[in-house]
């Protein structure tokens, strides 16, 4: 009878840890600024959902899920207008920090550059001379993804400025450090491929102290 209970309260402290580490996976799929979006994090939503309703069964775990996966969606969504993700968006500016130009291309893209093109084949390019000191309010972010990277551009009225712009200095955090480091998450089938061996070689640990804590209960 206490070996039955002793198993029951193990496996419903299994799922909970399984449950709780969906959760994080949840999260980390809102504050994702990848070309993937929260889309990554599906599996993890339907694994929490599944472990809330058919193992746990709790109402607290299912409402905790529902509620996780719905403010990770609007949060994802909206990403790109909310200060938490994007601290600089709460009266935050640019200063510029040498002479240069701003360069709008035909597309709408564009930044600094020390000095005008020259080659031909630019056309309906527009030209802003920028003096050192000058600052200009970020109005907007925008986020693209050339070649499956992920780049953050600071809107301003003459146009946009890439956050890594050396010749810009802003005055506030231009990406949350805490978001960027959870939607990093969302490389996970990336890190699964890379660190494989090494999973295996944990689950396998946790597998043989699980089975010695078996080993370890009063015989009846």
């Amino acid at each position: 009878m206490e070996e039955s209970k002793y198993l029951l309260l193990t496996q419903r402290k299994m799922w909970v840890f399984i449950l709780f580490i969906c959760f994080i996976f949840i999260l980390s799929g809102g504050a994702n600024t990848g070309f993937s979006k929260f889309f990554m994090a599906l599996p993890f939503m339907l694994l929490a959902i599944l472990i809330s309703t058919k193992v746990l069964k709790k109402n607290i775990y299912k409402k905790l899920t529902f509620i996780l996966i719905l403010f990770s969606i609007i949060f994802n969504i909206t990403l790109t207008k909310n200060p938490l993700a994007f601290p600089i968006l709460d009266k935050g500016s640019i200063e510029i920090m040498s002479n240069g130009f701003h360069i709008t291309f035909s597309d709408g893209s564009g930044g600094f550059y020390d000095e005008k093109l020259t080659a031909n084949s630019y056309d309906n390019v527009t030209y802003k001379e920028l003096k050192k000191g000058e600052k200009y309010k970020v109005t907007g972010i925008k986020i693209t993804h050339p070649d499956f990277s992920t780049k953050v551009y600071l809107q301003t009225a003459i146009g946009q400025f890439s956050q890594s712009n050396y010749n810009i200095t802003l005055n506030k955090e231009a990406h949350a450090t805490w978001v960027k480091n959870l939607g990093f998450l969302m490389n996970w089938p990336i890190l699964f491929m890379l660190y494989a061996p090494l999973g295996g070689l944990i689950l396998l640990v946790l597998l043989v102290l699980f089975q010695l804590g078996i080993n370890r209960l009063p015989k009846s």
